[in-house]
């Protein structure tokens, strides 16, 4: 358990740079000053919570010896496996509930930090329902891939915020449970 507190970091910053910017917007909008800050404060701790679980599978997985160097999953099975899943999720109306929960930008952050803070809350909640799905694939791809964290990050920010983003969970579905299917139908027998 001695490898958490770093894991646990990891996560975090990852996390905060992965979903701040397209929280930013909705953050914005608040009522200037301390409210504003509860509501940031509250969409972070949400995505923080997450981490701490990212963290524990994270450690989990390396004890198993299942992550590459890389941090990826060494099983083609296990990542095959995880495409189809968080493809699959995609499609289903939770996403697509929680999705447009998330893309309701608060009109104005309430002017209490109390009500600021449980709105930050529950607009995290929200947007976690909609993308924790899509952190998956960083195992898939390699927890340390900047590339794929910028890939979900800016593919998440479209959901959240392109007018047109409510149908991009559709193509992602699709596409990763094809992706997904690939992979598997292409191991060795």
């Amino acid at each position: 358990m001695t490898r958490f507190a770093p894991l646990f970091a990891l996560w975090t910053v990852m996390m905060a740079v992965m979903m701040l910017p397209g929280a930013a917007p909705a953050i914005v909008r608040g009522a200037r000053g301390v409210p504003r800050l509860g509501f940031a404060a509250a969409y972070l701790l949400v995505w923080t919570t997450f981490s701490a679980g990212a963290a524990l599978v994270h450690g989990w997985l390396e004890r198993a010896a299942l992550l590459s160097d890389g941090m990826a999953l060494r099983s083609s099975v296990a990542a095959g496996t995880i495409l189809i899943a968080v493809g699959l999720y995609q499609l289903t109306p939770a996403k697509r509930g929680s999705l447009l929960q998330c893309r309701v930008r608060p009109a104005e952050v309430p002017a209490s930090f109390g009500q600021s803070v449980m709105a930050g809350l529950r607009y995290g909640g929200s947007c976690l329902a909609s993308s924790a799905a899509l952190m998956a694939l960083l195992f898939v791809a390699g927890v340390m891939s900047y590339a794929w964290m910028v890939a979900i990050a800016l593919w998440i920010a479209g959901e959240k915020w392109l007018p047109w983003g409510g149908a991009l969970p559709r193509f992602a579905g699709v596409g990763l449970v094809a992706w997904g299917g690939v992979m598997l139908a292409l191991l060795p027998r």
